[in-house]
C-alpha cells in the first residue's frame, strides 16, 4: 500500500536537507510504495502544512494528485495490479499477479 511520509523519514541527512528548503509552516512529504517492509517506490516531494489538520486533497496539498498519479503508473509499470484502495487518497493497495494470471 502506498503511504505518505516525510521526505527526510529514513535518513538523517535528508532530514535536515527538508528542513533546511522547507518553506516556513509547511513540511516536505512524499509517497511511499512499501513492499515487505522496505520502500520500493518513492514518488517526487511535496510540500504540506504542518499548522492544524492537514486536509490531504490537491486543494490543500498542491501537487499530490501528480505525485499519486506519476507513482501509480511507475507501479503498474512493472506489472503490479491495483487491488484496492483505502479511505485517504494516496491509501492504493496492489499485489503481484499469481502465475497464468
Amino acid at each position: 500500500m502506498i503511504q505518505v511520509e516525510q521526505a527526510g523519514a529514513r535518513s538523517w541527512w535528508a532530514s535536515l536537507v527538508a528542513t533546511l528548503t522547507a518553506v516556513p509552516g509547511y513540511r516536505l512529504h512524499r509517497l511511499v510504495a512499501v513492499v515487505d517492509g522496505s520502500p520500493r517506490y518513492v514518488s517526487a516531494t511535496f510540500m504540506a502544512p504542518v499548522i492544524g489538520a492537514v486536509r490531504w486533497d490537491e486543494e490543500a496539498v498542491p501537487g499530490l494528485t501528480r505525485c499519486l498519479t506519476d507513482l501509480c503508473a511507475e507501479i503498474e509499470t512493472d506489472g503490479w495490479v491495483r487491488t484496492g484502495r483505502d479511505a485517504q487518497l494516496w491509501e492504493v493497495r496492489y499485489a503481484r499477479p499469481g502465475p497464468g494470471s
